[in-house]
């Protein structure tokens, strides 16, 4: 029994630094996808002007 007072302690404070650095490696691979497609989208615009 004395084992589970010092659980409902815990799981908030990891739970809400678990969930921002979800959020912050969300935002950064949504930063890097847009940068990525925006990358890609450019080249594919040089290479219709090649053509």
């Amino acid at each position: 029994m004395c084992h589970t007072k010092s659980y409902p302690h815990s799981p908030p404070s990891s739970y809400t630094s678990h969930m921002a650095v979800w959020f912050r490696i969300l935002f950064v691979n949504r930063m890097v996808a847009l940068q990525l497609t925006d990358a890609c989208l450019r080249a594919d615009t040089a290479r219709q002007r090649d053509m």
